[in-house]
């Protein structure tokens, strides 16, 4: 009685097994298609991420390219600035040899050329002042040094040399990459 053709039997078209399994095709379809779009979209985002992260990648190489050059050139800084420090205090041992005056005197000019050429030869030790004979530094008038010792002034200025050194060998460093 389930195919009458009446009024009641028109609306129970889908309880025939035909339809029925039309039907169930139909959700059946339905759902494969969604699912086959989910895993789609899925799919299309899993490659933008993948993008993206390639992307950072590549950017997080490049700083660490950029840190190892960094590290090599605090290294080379370093050593340089070990090296001026040595220098320097090889330099400041004979400074402290000299005699607590306010003229320049024995081997003070000396010393003094030593320093300036230490300076001027960007901090190299092997001082050409030794060939001229101390002349890179004139006699200073006693009258014009206001009161510091010799001494003094050649602390200060081998203290002032070893900042610029350091200085121009640290921006050499970074210069260089």
């Amino acid at each position: 009685m389930l195919y009458k053709n009446n009024e009641e039997g028109k609306n129970m078209w889908y309880l025939n097994p035909k339809n029925l399994a039309l039907i169930a095709l139909l959700v059946v379809s339905v759902m494969a298609s969604g699912l086959y779009l989910w895993q789609r979209n899925t799919v299309i985002k899993q490659k933008s991420e993948i993008g993206l992260l390639k992307v950072s990648n590549e950017s997080l190489q490049g700083q660490i390219e950029d840190y190892k050059k960094n590290i090599l050139a605090m290294k080379k800084a370093q050593k340089e600035q070990q090296q001026i420090a040595n220098d320097t205090a090889q330099l400041l041992s004979d400074v402290n040899k000299m005699v607590e005056s306010k003229c320049i005197g024995g081997k003070d000019e000396k010393s003094i050329s030593d320093i300036t050429y230490y300076f001027n030869s960007n901090g190299k030790l092997s001082s050409g002042s030794t060939e001229a004979n101390g002349k890179a530094v004139s006699k200073a008038d006693p009258s014009h040094i206001s009161g510091w010792t010799t001494k003094q002034l050649v602390e200060n200025y081998l203290v002032m040399i070893d900042y610029v050194l350091k200085l121009e060998r640290s921006i050499s460093c970074y210069e260089s990459n």
